[in-house]
Order: C-alpha cells, then structure tokens, then sequence
C-alpha cells in the first residue's frame, strides 16, 4: 500500500523494493515470526524491532566492509542502508503491524 502510494514520489519505493526486500526477507521476515510467535503485536514494538534488525543488518555490512575492503565496495550502499533503510524499516514496521492487527481480526472473525 504504501509502494503504491508512494509509486509517484521518485519511485522511492520501487529502489526499496530493490534494495530491502532481500535483506527483510532473510533478516526482518523471521524476526517478525520470532516476535509474533511470543507476543501480541504492538505497533512501536514492531518498530523499533524493525529499526533494530536494519541497524544490526548495516553493522554487519560495515564489518564485512572493513575486513574485507578490496572484496566487497560498499561505502555508497552502506549510507542508503543506515539512514535511508532506518527511516524506511520504521514506515514498513508500522504498517506491518497495522495490517497484520487488520487482518488477525479479520480472520478472527470468520472462525
């Protein structure tokens, strides 16, 4: 929902798309399986978690980057990742939690 509304604004979202989907599939999706296993979801919980996996996940890319410098060249990416991944992983976090809260209750229902 938010990439299509957001489609319009430099095509933002598609370049999020791009560069977070892997990482949230591998890093942020079983994050938020853990955390919903054991608790019921919060908005700000799934937040800061959110902004918690994307920090870990740039922390890790930085080492790789300083052990590693003539292999990997990630100084531009590791800046679209810190702060812009930051600010995205809170928005994505966010909505994650109110349409998964939408939709439990949804389902809920029909039981």
């Amino acid at each position: 929902m938010i990439a299509f509304f957001g489609f319009w604004i430099f095509l933002i979202p598609v370049f999020a798309l791009y560069f977070g989907g892997p990482l949230y599939l591998v890093c942020a999706g079983p994050a938020c399986y853990w955390y919903l296993k054991r608790r019921v979801p919060k908005t700000l919980e799934i937040t800061l978690l959110a902004i918690v996996v994307n920090t870990i996940v740039t922390l890790v890319l930085l080492c790789l980057n300083a052990l590693m410098a003539s292999f990997f060249r990630l100084d531009d990416l590791l800046v679209l990742y810190g702060g812009f991944g930051s600010v995205m992983s809170a928005i994505w976090g966010a909505t994650f939690c109110k349409l998964y809260v939408w939709f439990k209750a949804d389902t809920d229902k029909t039981r």
